[in-house]
């Protein structure tokens, strides 16, 4: 999968579909920008449009329990972790004013 078949994607699970394809090492999400994409040669803006906060919020709906989801909705912050097709992540997200920010890091040697 390359980021050039997703163009003008609005759902970011599709996003940790690319970590995994291309090997990389994470992305991070801001709502309303296009995502970049991490790798071992540097950061890339992917060519997507913006993704919605809507997007956003269901993407952290299915990254997080419930208890995550209530910490994070009380405390704007969250730390978690999370696995995908086998590949273990470490996850962030907070809340920027009227925005949504979500980091998600491949670990390595899990």
């Amino acid at each position: 999968m390359s980021s050039s078949l997703q163009r003008g994607d609005s759902d970011p699970m599709n996003l940790i579909r690319l970590v995994v394809a291309e090997e990389a090492s994470g992305f991070t999400l801001l709502t309303s920008e296009p995502p970049v994409l991490h790798t071992r040669d540097g950061s890339r803006v992917l060519d997507w449009s913006g993704i919605s906060s809507e997007s956003v919020a269901s993407l952290l709906q299915r990254l997080l329990d419930s208890r995550q989801l209530r910490e994070f909705r009380d405390r704007g912050v969250i730390r978690f972790f999370f696995t995908f097709e086998r590949v273990r992540f470490v996850g962030g997200a907070r809340r920027e004013a009227e925005r949504l920010r979500v980091e998600l890091r491949r670990l390595v040697g899990c």
